[in-house]
C-alpha cells in the first residue's frame, strides 16, 4: 500500500464519524417526565423504578445542575432507567451523579435485544463497541440500610453509526486503481529487460 492509501485511510477513519451529541438536560425544567422530547436527537428514555411505585424518568435538580434521574422525585429515586436509540449508537457515554452505595451497571444490547457489553461506573462512563448499540440498560441499588440510593445522569453523550464520505471513498478507489497501474507498469518493465 502506498503513501497515498494510507492518507485516505486515515482520513476516511478521522472524518468518516458523526459528531457526538451531547444532552445536558438543563433545558427540562425539574420534575419534568422525561420520555420522547429529545427523539429527534436519536434518543427516548424510560424507568423501570421501586416496585409499587410511579415508574417514571424523571428532570432532578441536584447541585444546581439539572440531571435525569430513573423512578423521580427524590429521595426515592432509583432503579434501571433504559436510553433507546433510534439509530445505533457506536460510542455512549454519561457522567453519573450522586452515586451513593455501588457502581450503577451498565448493559448494552444490539436491535435483537443480545447482549454487547457490561460496564459499571460511580462517577461516569464510557462504552465504545464495533457492535451498532440500540439499548442501554443502567440499573442502580434502591437503598442501603433503608436510606435512599438517589442517583442520575448527566452529559449523556453518543456517536451513530460512522459513515464514509463519498469524497473519500472517491479518494480511495483512485488510489486503489494508481496501484494497480503501478503494479502492471512494473510487471511490463521486468518483461522487458528480460527479453
Amino acid at each position: 500500500m502506498n503513501k497515498f492509501c494510507y492518507v485516505c485511510l486515515v482520513y476516511c477513519m478521522t472524518f468518516g464519524y458523526s459528531e457526538a451529541a451531547v444532552i445536558d438536560f438543563e433545558s427540562f425544567a425539574p420534575g419534568t417526565e422525561v420520555t420522547n422530547q429529545l427523539s429527534g436527537l436519536g434518543v427516548e428514555f424510560s424507568s423501570d423504578g421501586i416496585p409499587g411505585a410511579t415508574q417514571v424518568t424523571n428532570i432532578l435538580n441536584m447541585g444546581g445542575s439539572n440531571v435525569l434521574g430513573p423512578n423521580g422525585p427524590a429521595p426515592y429515586n432509583g432503579g434501571t432507567l433504559f436510553l433507546e436509540f433510534s439509530t445505533p449508537v457506536y460510542v455512549v457515554s454519561s457522567d453519573l451523579v450522586n452515586v451513593k452505595i455501588a457502581p450503577v451497571d451498565i448493559q448494552l444490547f444490539d436491535a435483537a435485544s443480545n447482549l454487547i457489553g457490561i460496564t459499571s461506573g460511580t462517577t461516569s462512563w464510557t462504552f465504545t463497541s464495533t457492535v451498532p448499540v440500540s439499548l442501554v440498560q443502567l440499573d442502580g441499588h434502591y437503598f442501603n440500610n433503608g436510606t435512599p440510593n438517589g442517583w442520575a445522569i448527566d452529559n449523556l453523550s453518543f456517536t451513530d453509526m460512522p459513515e464514509v464520505p463519498l469524497p473519500a471513498a472517491g479518494w480511495l478507489l483512485l488510489s486503489g486503481l494508481g496501484v494497480l497501474a503501478g503494479a502492471v507498469r512494473k510487471n511490463r518493465v521486468a518483461r522487458h529487460r528480460s527479453a
